[in-house]
């Protein structure tokens, strides 16, 4: 018995003329991806960091910016200034080939510059965020690494 949801629609609707592709359309597998999200939503698409931290120890924070206004009676007004950012710390112990590939990550985002996607493993929600700072890392008798960073949540 045919799915009543999905009765009716073409099982190759890409082809359909009212769908706007032709049967030519075609795009080169290493880019589909991309090319589909920059045309559907008009931007190129985001680097996701997929790097597991150590989930004991991931430190997140709030920070909201406030200004206060203080008069002469002694009075204060308060105002927010902008939407609150969320941080996260998180570190790492990780091997020569892990620890490479964040450095990687690191340096074609050019630090702080570019923003990237992260999946926080506390809450399992997708964040927009960017590195807030340089990293550093320690090695551990050359077989292990630590390291910790902090991202910023960019609005």
């Amino acid at each position: 018995m045919p799915d009543p949801l999905w009765s009716g629609w073409p099982g190759d609707i890409s082809q359909d003329e009212e769908f706007g592709l032709d049967e030519t359309t075609a795009w080169d597998a290493d880019e589909s991806a991309a090319l589909f999200v920059q045309v559907l939503f008009g931007m190129p698409p985001r680097p996701a960091f997929i790097l597991l931290p150590d989930p004991a120890r991931i430190e997140e924070s709030v920070a909201f910016r406030t200004v206060v206004t203080r008069f002469e009676s002694g009075k204060e007004q308060r105002r927010a200034k902008g939407l609150p950012r969320r941080r996260w710390r998180l570190q790492f112990r990780k091997g020569q080939v892990d620890i490479d590939e964040l450095w990687s990550f690191y340096l074609a985002r050019q630090g702080p510059v570019e923003p990237f996607w992260w999946a926080n493993p506390v809450d399992n929600k997708a964040y927009l965020v960017r590195f807030s700072q340089m990293i550093s890392r320690r090695a551990l008798w050359r077989v292990a690494f630590e390291t910790g960073l902090e991202f910023v949540e960019v609005k």
